[in-house]
């Protein structure tokens, strides 16, 4: 119980600190946005901005889908679900790692949807207490040499359990290009907010809508990160990049006493 306390207050002060409580999540800045919408339901609003925002994160792959997600709007709704996605962007920077989708997808959906779906959020600070246990002090005991990392979500909604791994992993020094993710839910309007999660910061990932417990896959998409995914370092490697940090160290310091000190 202290320690589920402390991952609480530790994200509690996290959140106020540098990035500010998401709070209600209908009171986001992309989220006010979306209830502008005149023709659509913020639900549909939602729905159509997280599908139309994954397929433009593919890079042409999904024209068709877009397509059709955007047809029948008038100009008003399409320019709220385009604002929403670029604002959408904006709150993520100013909330690292910090799942803004899934908060929402729950507060809008239908009750009694969720509870026939079996969709609960998991607030974040759990999926940071999750992660704590799963990693002990150092993640980087984790990594072999000379391999890519790769784990698994078979129930992953808006994917935030994996941006608590990638926060988890980027506060102790190690990139996330180093582990590939293969997460799987149920619902589309989940996979596409996962897309979206993981590719905007830049987490290697393949994304599968299906039935994790009948293994059944109705499409999977990898994001851009997924080929640009690297093995964990080798000794040889490490020294290597020490001894080239030294080199451009040791160029520095001659640049600044010939050029710098003259003038």
């Amino acid at each position: 119980m202290s320690r589920l306390k402390t991952a609480m207050d530790r994200d509690r002060g996290a959140q106020q600190a540098a990035t500010g409580l998401v709070g209600d999540p209908l009171k986001l800045p992309f989220a006010r946005i979306l209830q502008e919408a005149q023709q659509i339901r913020v639900s549909e609003a939602y729905r159509r901005m997280v599908t139309a925002g994954a397929c433009a994160l593919t890079g042409g792959r999904a024209e068709a889908l877009y397509l059709d997600t955007i047809g029948g709007l008038n100009a008003h709704d399409l320019d709220v679900i385009v604002r929403a996605f670029r604002q959408l962007v904006v709150d993520m920077e100013h909330r690292p790692f910090l799942d803004l989708l899934g908060p929402l997808y729950m507060e809008i959906g239908h009750k009694l949807d969720k509870q026939d779906r079996g969709e609960f959020f998991t607030p974040f600070c759990l999926n940071r207490l999750m992660v704590d246990l799963m990693t002990a002090q150092d993640p980087r005991a984790m990594f072999t040499p000379g391999e890519i990392l790769t784990a698994n979500e078979p129930a992953c909604g808006t994917s935030g359990m994996v941006l608590a791994f990638a926060e988890h992993l980027t506060n102790h020094g190690v990139s996330p290009l180093h582990l590939r993710w293969t997460v799987q839910d149920l619902s589309q309007t989940s996979c596409y907010a996962s897309y979206i999660n993981l590719t905007l910061w830049g987490v290697p990932a393949t994304v599968i809508c299906g039935d994790t417990l009948r293994m059944t896959v109705n499409w999977a998409w990898q994001n851009v990160h997924w080929h640009q995914a690297k093995p964990w370092p080798t000794a040889e490697e490490r020294r290597a990049h020490v001894a080239e940090v030294m080199r451009q160290e040791r160029f520095l310091r001659v640049f600044q006493e010939l050029f710098v000190g003259a003038a």
